[in-house]
């Protein structure tokens, strides 16, 4: 890095500090993921991929929304953020700006659209784009799931955020192309069709605001494709969706409705010592807890997957 790129990025910190400390927003305590990989408990040298999924409802909520939002990725110090329901560009871009080492893709043209944060030290984008975009799909993708590729220290990894159509009564009605459960099961369906004919063997993490249970009974499972194929899928936030509902995503319902699914080239990576999937509780960390989170930020949590990676991997 040059010398006048260290003063820019300290003038941007600074910026940042005083934009943030000018606001009357609570004290937000640094979580639980602010540890660099180092080793596991066998002593084998780690390095850590840290995605979170996090739908920051129509973004911004107030006036206070983009500081405090600011602030929790800082204090998240995750790699990558597959956001949700971004309504306004301009201030999302605006607020990103003053984030020294972040950068943003946003391209999404639907309403309350996709993003992807991510950390330019440790993120190595390759390719941003959409898929299933044209009207045939517009039903189960009401917003079209958008795909990032990316290199993380050497290693290629593929995430495809989402926001699946919300709403419904829990029955799947696979009859009725209007049924919400039915859209969500054609979108799961779509998703891993393409997985498997495009990406067969790779490193995917499907992630987003899936807007539906894990847990429900077989006959109104949408997610049914994925979890019917255990050996190549995973729901890597399971043990969270049968969980106390105190670590659910969204606990205005409660449910736990934001997911993330990893294809079977991740499954020992997962696996091993440090990895991990978490609901991360930010709104514990403001002085009038859940109320003031959920005014000022969003009625979801972020959800962060952590994958533990050798230094040095086999080929795939």
């Amino acid at each position: 890095m040059q010398p006048d790129s260290r003063l820019t990025c300290c003038a941007r910190w600074v910026g940042l500090s005083i934009w943030l400390c000018g606001c009357t927003q609570p004290t937000i305590d640094d979580f639980d993921l602010s540890e660099s990989g180092t080793t596991t408990s066998t002593g084998s040298s780690d390095r850590w991929l840290d995605i979170a999924t996090w739908n920051i409802e129509t973004f911004p909520k107030n006036n206070l929304t983009s500081a405090t939002v600011a602030e929790l990725i800082l204090r998240l110090d995750v790699d990558v953020i597959a956001l949700q329901e971004i309504t306004d560009d301009v201030a999302f871009q605006q607020m990103v700006d003053e984030i020294p080492g972040w950068e943003v893709y946003f391209d999404s043209q639907w309403y309350a659209g996709l993003a992807y944060l991510y950390n330019t030290d440790t993120i190595d984008v390759a390719d941003n784009y959409e898929i299933y975009t044209t009207e045939p799909y517009w039903s189960a993708f009401p917003r079209s799931p958008q795909v990032m590729e990316f290199g993380f220290f050497g290693v290629d990894f593929i995430i495809v955020n989402n926001h699946l159509k919300c709403c419904g009564d829990g029955a799947l009605d696979a009859d009725d192309s209007d049924d919400e459960e039915a859209r969500r099961l054609e979108a799961t369906t779509l998703l891993k069709a393409h997985i498997d004919t495009h990406w067969q063997g790779k490193r995917v993490v499907v992630v987003g605001d899936l807007n539906d249970s894990l847990i429900d009974a077989p006959v109104n499972n949408v997610f049914l494709p994925f979890l019917d194929d255990a050996e190549n899928y995973l729901f890597a936030d399971m043990d969270i969706a049968e969980g106390d509902a105190a670590d659910w995503s969204y606990p205005s319902y409660p449910s736990h409705l934001d997911h993330i699914v990893i294809t079977g080239a991740l499954f020992a990576d997962f696996a091993r010592d440090n990895s991990y999937a978490k609901t991360i509780l930010v709104d514990e960390s403001f002085e009038n807890g859940w109320p003031g989170y959920e005014r000022d930020v969003s009625d979801h949590r972020p959800v962060v997957l952590r994958i533990a990676l050798p230094e040095v991997l086999p080929a795939p």
